[in-house]
């Protein structure tokens, strides 16, 4: 799992369950703390899928207020 590899590393990290559309979402969260970063996988970003904005990974990572990290996980 993600969050024990990253406890294992020292990596400083929180993970919480908060309801809503999941890339509005991440922005809000991200930008209401001052987050330095925000990382997503990149399922559903295949095909012609990947070049519209209507997918998580796409819309973070043009409208989130930091750094966003796009994980290959299929």
């Amino acid at each position: 799992r993600a969050s024990e590899r990253a406890d294992a590393s020292g990596a400083d990290f929180e993970v919480r369950s908060v309801e809503g559309h999941p890339a509005e979402t991440l922005i809000s969260v991200a930008s209401d703390e001052g987050f330095d970063l925000i990382a997503v996988g990149s399922v559903g970003m295949r095909g012609p899928k990947r070049f519209m904005l209507g997918n998580v990974p796409q819309r973070v990572s043009h409208h989130a207020p930091t750094d966003v990290l796009i994980l290959k996980t299929a």
